[in-house]
């Protein structure tokens, strides 16, 4: 492929980051933008898909304003039971990400629960055998990372909402069901919606003015793609938790380095382990070498004069979505 074809298609993975139009013909609308035309859109988009370069492609909903509840979980779990601890958290449908860090406490989760389903994890956990904590969100500062394959700083855009509670939209479960049947495998044709309406028994217009709310309410965050940081060039993340005297002042601090794709505060909800975990604010770091990650986490211990400990991402062990386990 000529210099030319992988800049567009390079052009084309940043773009699709970004979200789609809400319009009747988005790969059109996207191949005017980056000049080309809508057959060569769709051509390498189904193209990164098939290679991995495109992890994710479809919609992204904002879980919390459907009524789910976001957790995260660290077990310490021995090292010749890190594979059973790991397998079993892996297959809970509630999980969504786990990953081995290099820690202590060394397995972490990302879960999203509804109702009495939050009781029934800790059981779960509980079944594990290891200590653990659970910490529940207490607001998002910065989501969404947009990773870019030049040197540029990779985290160029934001879509937290920072005190979306008390918002008038109720979640129904039409739109529940909706969302989850956009997250996994969106159609690649000149219509897409029409197509995704057909499916779901609506007509285009109806699907396009319904996602246009959704996505005005902020409950819809985009229609587009998540890349494989690692095939982009990002090789070293850490999750990084902060021991902040004041977190929520930090954590706007730490929301405006550009390595960093998320970053929020939570607190302690339960907590098994045999020591207090006192770090409210927990940041993700994203660079191309572990000597360049530790450069970014010197520079925000400087910026934030706070304590942190350092996750580093060892191995990942499940990365879904919504639309996988709904």
């Amino acid at each position: 492929m000529g210099l030319i074809a992988v800049n567009l298609k390079e052009a084309l993975a940043e773009r699709l980051q970004s979200g789609l139009p809400i319009t009747a013909r988005p790969y059109r609308d996207i191949a005017d933008e980056t000049g080309c035309d809508e057959a060569t859109v769709l051509r390498l988009t189904g193209e990164m898909i098939g290679e991995g370069l495109i992890r994710s492609f479809g919609a992204f909903a904002d879980f919390e304003r459907l009524g789910y509840e976001g957790l995260l979980c660290g077990l310490a779990a021995p090292e010749n039971h890190i594979d059973e601890v790991a397998a079993t958290l892996a297959a809970r449908r509630e999980v969504t990400h786990a990953y081995l860090r290099a820690c202590e406490v060394n397995l972490w989760c990302t879960a999203l629960v509804k109702g009495a389903e939050k009781e029934c994890f800790a059981d779960a956990l509980r079944l594990c055998r290891c200590p653990f904590v659970v910490l529940r969100t207490r607001s998002r500062l910065k989501l969404r990372p947009t990773f870019r394959f030049s040197d540029s700083p990779e985290v160029a855009e934001n879509d937290a909402d920072d005190g979306v509670a008390g918002r008038d939209y109720v979640p129904s479960e039409e739109d529940i069901a909706l969302l989850a049947s956009l997250q996994v495998r969106f159609p690649l044709a000149p219509r897409p919606f029409d197509e995704a309406a057909r499916k779901t028994g609506t007509t285009e217009e109806a699907l396009l003015e319904r996602l246009r709310f959704l996505r005005r309410e902020g409950v819809l965050r985009r229609v587009g793609a998540s890349l494989d940081h690692r095939r982009v060039g990002y090789a070293a993340n850490a999750l990084v938790a902060w021991d902040a005297e004041d977190p929520r002042t930090a954590g706007r601090t730490a929301a405006r380095f550009p390595w960093v794709s998320h970053c929020y505060l939570r607190e302690v909800w339960m907590n098994t382990l045999p020591f207090d975990w006192p770090y409210g604010l927990y940041t993700m770091l994203h660079a191309r070498s572990r000597e360049a990650l530790d450069d970014c986490i010197r520079d925000m211990e400087k910026a934030l004069s706070s304590h942190c400990v350092v996750l580093t991402t060892v191995r990942e062990l499940k990365k879904t979505r919504y639309g996988e386990f709904s």
